[in-house]
């Protein structure tokens, strides 16, 4: 299955959602991405803050969705509500998931993330 988006939704899209050299936004860009982990395929009024919950337990226990880098080196720079509710209309084709179908991907994901990083300190 391919990834369809669409930001054509969001109040001010070619202002909040592209960039010099029509470069998407990172932030946009990161919000399609994040969409599948924890399980989103739109972002609505009334979703928004329960949005921004889920991203931000999964960027404490697995990783940021937005990387950036400075000098060679990755920075994990974590993703705000404000970014969220500016992205009020953003849809994907990403599958959905319940409060307790996320729960139970992101302990998976962080188990996966902890054993990763304990077979490179080995």
């Amino acid at each position: 299955m391919s990834l369809d988006w669409s930001i054509e939704n969001i109040e001010n899209y070619k202002e909040l959602c592209w960039g010099e050299n029509d470069r998407m936004n990172p932030v946009t860009e990161a919000l399609i991405w994040a969409g599948n982990s924890i399980g989103f395929n739109n972002i609505t009024e009334k979703n928004y803050k329960e949005l921004y919950i889920r991203i931000n337990m999964w960027e404490r226990g697995v990783h940021s969705f937005l990387q950036q880098s400075n000098a060679g080196v990755r920075v994990d720079t974590p993703l705000t509500l404000d970014n969220v509710r500016q992205h009020i209309g953003l849809s994907t084709n990403w599958s959905t998931m319940t409060n307790t179908q996320f729960g139970k991907h992101l302990i998976k994901s962080m188990r996966r993330e902890a054993e990763r990083e304990m077979g490179r300190s080995a």
